[in-house]
């Protein structure tokens, strides 16, 4: 019982660290997330700018157009990668709450059996005291015989 109970800690140890390394690339994904709108706004002004200039800047136009769509799909990618991140964070944060039932239960249980042990343990305390007492009356009694019969004179009649 104690084993599985080291083990059940283990994992629980485990889901906690992994729910922290989640938690903490899932706020890294954030701060990127943040600077990718950051960084998209910025080409939309580029862009807004470079429609103004066509003529003059049609290449640089169309090389914004393709950040943008980059950095779209990156967002896209982000924002997927972060609803998995959080889907994973409520199953980690589902099991620990599983884990710390059964340790409460595997307690409970624990509890129950050194009161158990505790019962057993006086139970065969008073028994000792028992035995040793019937041990004392036995020898008492065959103490008292012994003298009863050296007392006694040993007749003829055979008794």
């Amino acid at each position: 019982m104690e084993a599985s109970i080291k083990e059940t800690e283990a994992k629980l140890c485990e889901a906690l660290e992994r729910c922290a390394k989640k938690d903490s690339e899932a706020k890294e994904l954030n701060e990127r997330l943040l600077a990718f709108e950051t960084q998209l706004k910025t080409h939309e002004e580029h862009a807004n700018e470079a429609a103004s200039f066509a003529e003059n800047s049609k290449a640089e136009l169309e090389d914004a157009i393709l950040k943008i769509q980059n950095l779209e799909r990156s967002v896209e990618e982000t924002k997927s990668k972060a609803s998995h991140f959080e889907n994973e964070h409520e199953l980690l944060g589902q099991t620990n709450l599983s884990l710390s039932q059964k340790i409460a239960e595997y307690e409970t249980k624990v509890y129950e059996l050194e009161g158990m042990l505790k019962t057993i343990t006086a139970e065969r305390e008073d028994a000792s005291v028992q035995l040793q007492s019937s041990n004392k009356a036995i020898e008492d009694l065959s103490q008292q015989l012994f003298s009863e019969r050296e007392k006694t004179p040993i007749s003829g009649n055979g008794i």
